[in-house]
């Protein structure tokens, strides 16, 4: 075939058996890869070739398939006689027949074992990878006769390896796609090899964050919880999704979303971590200017009537014995300000008595703007 295949113990061995020996006798067995038969196309080779499960064929020296045996046609469709010379290529699918034809003549050229992949067209229309090997064959003169090789079916392997291949690149991909610094920790959390995002956004060294080392750049503040989160993770082997401020290079804290799952062994143990530090900076300062737009007065920044609210339900809430007092003011005659000088003065006015009335009061005292009318009392 023109491009010949691996020759299987079941091709091999069987020239070895008592019954054989006799047309082999003073036939030099020793060089590797290279099979020294004479008259391999008589009777007791061809019954054994077709008793053979795999595919079993044999080529002159110029590459033309001089013998196949039925297992071809049990596994293609395509009549032995029809696959003689080159009409086995038929079988093969076109996109693979170039380049393996260019494959098996570099290897005749140089009378070299022969190895190849490409998809086989099956009985039912379908294709299916298989690996092609062959053997120079030699006479006892040492002249070169052609091949004789084997075709085996390996597409489970090969589509699993490609599959394998695919999520790889869907992997790396999603890797790109993360606004974030990916990291590789041992079971417990240590890092133990290089982690070029890490040191990249907080400039440690390896030396510096391996094992636990990473942790010395978050917070004070936060690491106690964020430890006892991340090892809830490590003893349930659940994800771990937390949050923590964490040091960069530059010096500055920020905030980091930091999600991890678990990479277990087949008995169900953790064997790594795969995790992923998200800057959620930008985020938690929007959340925190909603919620303060959301619980302050916009032009003096005291809290608004729904904060004032929520802090009279937690007094009314702890009955404990302490008295608790409301004084609600209001400024007469406000409406003149707001028509003599302008509103913008008048605002002016609300934000200056805001600052007055901010100072004077106690800790555990609070302050709020519940009203917005201009023209009144504001």
């Amino acid at each position: 075939m023109l491009m010949p295949v691996r020759l299987t113990t079941v091709l091999i061995k069987p020239f070895l058996i008592s019954w054989l020996m006799e047309p082999l006798q003073g036939i030099d067995m020793n060089a590797p890869a290279i099979i020294r038969i004479d008259k391999l196309r008589n009777k007791r080779f061809e019954d054994l070739a077709n008793n053979s499960p795999t595919i079993i064929w044999m080529s002159d020296k110029s590459g033309l398939t001089i013998f196949i045996n039925k297992r071809w046609m049990e596994i293609t469709g395509q009549p032995v006689n029809d696959a003689l010379g080159y009409g086995w290529l038929e079988m093969v699918h076109p996109d693979d027949r170039e380049e393996m034809g260019s494959t098996f003549l570099k290897a005749k050229e140089a009378e070299h074992v022969f190895f190849g992949k490409y998809r086989l067209k099956q009985a039912d229309g379908d294709y299916r990878w298989v690996s092609d090997t062959g053997s120079p064959r030699i006479d006892n003169d040492g002249n070169y006769l052609g091949y004789i090789g084997g075709v085996i079916d390996i597409h489970d392997g090969k589509t699993a390896q490609e599959a394998l291949f695919l999520s790889n690149e869907r992997f790396e991909a999603a890797i790109e796609a993360i606004e974030g610094v990916m990291w590789i920790s041992d079971a417990h959390g240590n890092f133990i090899d290089k982690q070029s995002d890490w040191e990249n956004l907080t400039g440690q060294t390896f030396e510096e964050y391996r094992g636990l080392g990473w942790a010395k750049h978050v917070h004070p503040d936060d690491i106690d919880l964020f430890l006892a989160t991340a090892y809830q993770a490590i003893s349930s082997g659940e994800s771990l999704n937390a949050e923590h401020r964490l040091k960069n290079k530059e010096g500055e804290y920020r905030n980091y979303s930091v999600r991890a799952n678990a990479v277990k062994n087949n008995d169900g143990t953790i064997r790594e971590w795969v995790g992923v530090h998200t800057d959620i900076t930008e985020i938690r300062r929007n959340e925190a200017r909603i919620l303060h737009f959301a619980t302050h007065d916009s032009l003096t920044n005291l809290p608004n009537r729904t904060l004032l609210e929520d802090h009279i339900r937690h007094l009314i809430l702890q009955r404990d014995s302490a008295v608790h007092a409301i004084l609600i003011m209001d400024m007469n005659r406000f409406k003149v300000i707001n028509d003599t000088l302008g509103h913008s003065v008048g605002d002016q006015t609300l934000i200056e008595v805001g600052n007055l009335l901010s100072a004077q009061i106690g800790e555990g005292d609070s302050i709020a703007r519940v009203g917005g009318d201009r023209q009144s009392g504001g």
